[in-house]
């Protein structure tokens, strides 16, 4: 691998490919097979950061952790909508007239709002349009 005609386009995406094959790489490893000074392959790692292609460390990089997309919430709300029913019943029989509770987004949050007592006293802080409407 040690080209010095790469171009840095070029060393990055072979540096890249290393770093998903195995996992991590260090700076000394990136100098080594590169033939470049620590502050480029450096220069090289925050670039590829800064991209999402990898997660920079303390001393190199390692393999970006890509986690899916959610689906959308009409999606979701397709999901197990007995057992979100289930729990968010269960949830508000934990909840006390006159209580201040938060409410996030979500499905099962959603069903928790659903079936909260019309009559109860509540301060409700959400940060969620289904659960207001």
């Amino acid at each position: 691998m040690r080209d010095i005609s790469l171009s840095n386009v070029e060393r990055q995406q072979q540096l890249a490919r290393l770093v998903e094959q195995k996992s991590r790489l260090s700076v000394a490893q990136i100098c080594e097979l590169f033939s470049v000074s620590e502050a480029t392959a450096r220069r090289d790692l925050e670039a590829l950061a800064e991209q999402g292609v990898i997660r920079r460390v303390h001393g190199g990089a390692v393999r970006a952790v890509k986690t899916p997309k959610e689906p959308p919430m009409i999606q979701r709300m397709e999901e197990h909508p007995r057992e979100k029913a289930l729990i968010g019943k269960a949830a508000v029989k934990l909840i006390r007239d006159g209580e201040t509770i938060f409410l996030g987004s979500g499905t099962t949050v959603l069903e928790v709002a659903r079936h909260l007592p019309e009559n109860i006293h509540l301060t409700v802080i959400t940060n969620s349009l289904p659960v207001v409407n």
